[in-house]
């Protein structure tokens, strides 16, 4: 426990449910939580979809990156990451380091059913959904393996039981 500081990140494509699943499991295991997407927004004061329209999405990336290296000396922190964290090869060592990593994989149908009605996300602007996040799983499932000391399918659970499912896989510690 003591190599990943006892530290628990969510990473999966977006409308996996890494926020609503983070915000859970640190109400069950009364543990602070870091939502690295709204910790990016709140620090630069504009949104995910403004940092991308106005400075593009490899700029979103770099501070993406320096917020890893940044967090990466928290203690028993339940950290929700954005879905492209794992672009970055030296996100995915450093997560591993700080955090046992869980992969909250879905479909991209399911994926697509979770943010219907959610018009905020930068890369599925003016897109099919459904077809745009098959493209974006299909890019980044081999580095969300890569990065995961575990994979947990998400497709026929909700996020209670998700929650409790990432718990009993820590070791039961939140529970």
């Amino acid at each position: 426990m003591s190599k990943t500081n006892g530290n628990i990140a969510l990473i999966g494509l977006m409308g996996a449910g890494k926020t609503s699943v983070a915000q859970k499991i640190a109400a069950l295991a009364s543990m602070p939580l870091l939502d690295m997407d709204a910790e990016i927004e709140k620090t630069t004061k504009m949104t995910a979809a403004e940092i991308f329209a106005c400075h593009g999405e490899k700029y979103f990336r770099r501070l993406e990156h320096e917020l890893c290296q940044k967090i990466a000396g928290l203690h028993h922190t339940i950290i929700s990451t954005g879905g492209g964290i794992v672009l970055d090869s030296r996100n995915i060592c450093t997560l591993r380091k700080f955090a046992t990593v869980f992969y909250l994989k879905a479909s991209p149908a399911k994926l697509a059913t979770n943010i219907r009605a959610d018009n905020t996300r930068p890369l599925l602007a003016n897109k099919d959904k459904p077809a745009a996040l098959t493209v974006l799983l299909a890019q980044r499932e081999p580095l969300y393996h890569q990065a995961a000391h575990h994979i947990v399918d998400t497709e026929y659970l909700d996020i209670s039981a998700i929650a409790a499912k990432i718990t009993h896989m820590f070791g039961g510690q939140a529970i």
